[in-house]
């Protein structure tokens, strides 16, 4: 049985079938083509991971971040973010010991409590700062790792469902 898996395994491979393009397709892109890194914007709340690309999770689940707006960004982003705003926002950042002193200088400490555990590092702190409607330029964090985003978007309501649950 074994020798038939074996078999049949190197003919699926010498006649390059399903995945095998495909996932050489996606690691080696042709000539000219960009690999694009997409974000994710979900709302935040205890259990959901941080990262785009792992999932890692705050272990702490402080109710202050309950309802924000999440950006998810892959763990090792390494290129600014760039957010234009409607309006003014609040920007929270997850940060670890490894970038107290890096472009996270002038941002304001809060009062939040977490504990995201990687395999190289843990982000222990949020610091905060709030920007104005426009373009926002974010450094993606670092050095070890990039750090998680979440907004609060200020005077923002959420439209109507346009339904309700009778029962």
């Amino acid at each position: 049985m074994f020798g038939a898996g074996l078999v049949a395994g190197v003919q699926w491979n010498r006649l390059d079938l399903f995945p095998f393009p495909q996932l050489h397709a996606w690691k080696y892109p042709p000539e000219g083509v960009l690999k694009s890194e997409k974000f994710v914007i979900t709302r935040y709340t205890a259990g959901t991971p941080v990262f785009l690309d792992r999932l890692y999770y705050d272990t702490v689940g402080d109710e202050k971040l309950e309802g924000l707006f999440l950006l998810q960004i892959p763990r090792h982003h390494s290129d600014d973010i760039v957010i234009e705003a409607d309006s003014s926002l609040t920007i929270y950042r997850f940060i670890s010991d490894d970038n107290l002193n890096t472009p996270f200088e002038s941002w304001t400490p809060a009062d939040i409590r977490i504990h995201v555990r990687g395999f190289t590092t843990a982000h222990t702190r949020v610091v905060k700062k709030d920007f104005t409607a426009g373009i926002i330029t974010l450094s993606p964090g670092g050095p070890v790792a990039s750090s998680p985003i979440l907004i609060e978007v200020h005077d923002h309501t959420a439209p109507a469902l346009g339904f309700e649950v009778l029962n």
